[in-house]
């Protein structure tokens, strides 16, 4: 879907607003390093914008600011940034924690904002561009973790919820709703139905058969 940050999509509002929304949880302390597992080059685009993004974040504190607050501020950094498509297909085969700030998609560019915000409330001298991985590893991956595989990264936004809530990442506010009703029926097969536009189960096969092992896996998970 082509467009900019200026203009989001309806997906992407909903995205933005019901995590952000959930983020009123201490945040969990990820680990000091990325595991990455691929060149620099191909795991993490635009620098630049991550510099300066990150010293006007120091200059004006916004470590400090309420969570919701600073993703908001954060975001506004990324306003007319265009949109694009599949921006985590970044290999054949190896899987690896990756920013760019070149495009970014209704994902990427929730992202991205997390990953900044969570990044810039621990004060530090500098900010690495692999303190941003590091982070986007910790809610990106099962566990926290990515080793290279490419079955360790979540999927589903269902499932993203259910992992990052039992690391204490986030708060599942949902269920407390007025009116919230447990979905019955679900299914997840996206990745599995239109593997051809995802690079890595088209270029092995052998990925398919267990990605919808997964998918089953994740139609159990409670969703409110």
């Amino acid at each position: 879907m082509p467009g900019s940050i200026r203009h989001l999509m309806t997906r992407r509002q909903f995205v933005f607003h019901a995590a952000a929304a959930a983020l009123a949880a201490p945040l969990a302390v990820g680990p000091a390093r990325a595991v990455i597992t691929l060149p620099k080059e191909l795991c993490f685009v635009g620098e630049d914008s991550f510099h300066r993004i990150v010293g006007r974040a120091v200059a004006g504190r916004w470590g400090q600011l309420p969570m919701g607050a600073r993703m908001l501020t954060l975001a506004r950094e990324l306003e007319g940034v265009p949109y694009v498509g599949y921006t985590l297909e970044i290999h054949d085969r190896i899987e690896c924690p990756s920013v760019r700030f070149d495009g970014l998609d209704c994902w990427t560019f929730f992202e991205c904002v997390l990953g900044l915000a969570r990044m810039i409330e621990t004060p530090k001298p500098a900010y690495a561009w692999t303190d941003l991985l590091a982070e986007i590893e910790w809610t990106r991956y099962r566990g926290g973790v990515c080793t290279g595989g490419y079955l360790e990264r979540i999927h589903y936004l269902d499932e993203w919820f259910f992992d990052n809530f039992a690391r204490q990442n986030v708060l599942d506010l949902t269920r407390k709703l007025p009116g919230a009703e447990r979905l019955r029926g679900r299914r997840s097969t996206e990745m599995t139905t239109l593997w051809k536009s995802y690079r890595y189960l088209r270029e092995n096969p052998g990925l398919r058969g267990p990605m919808r092992q997964s998918e089953l896996e994740v139609e159990k998970l409670p969703v409110w």
